[in-house]
């Protein structure tokens, strides 16, 4: 788990433990992705605006379409609840879905999700 902040109004902030999840979301029909691409784009975006998505891309081939996303969420519940709003969760067209929690300890990440500090 790691460490965010969290504004609980009149000028105070609350530290919370939050996990970071890496998600991967596989699509069969590659027009169908790039019909929908633009409705993502703007679903993702409002992601980033509100602190859950941290980064986001993809990857093509000739018979798959896929997406990688970073996001932070309190718990994989909430990570779900984050992917299940996405237009190709609500539309039931993907082929694959993964979550996994994800802890970065080295890099920009690492940085960014500074971990929760272990009792002895």
């Amino acid at each position: 788990m790691h460490l965010s902040k969290e504004w609980h109004g009149a000028g105070s902030w609350k530290l919370i433990e939050q996990g970071v999840f890496i998600v991967s979301m596989s699509l069969p029909d590659v027009k169908v992705w790039r019909e929908n691409i633009g409705e993502h784009i703007v679903f993702l975006q409002s992601l980033v605006e509100n602190g859950s998505l941290h980064a986001a891309g993809e990857i093509f081939d000739a018979a798959l379409a896929r997406t990688d996303m970073i996001i932070r969420a309190r718990d994989r519940a909430g990570a779900e609840a984050i992917v299940a709003n996405t237009l190709y969760c609500r539309s039931g067209v993907f082929e694959r879905l993964q979550i996994k929690e994800w802890t970065p300890f080295v890099g920009m990440f690492a940085n960014v999700f500074p971990r929760k500090p272990q009792t002895p």
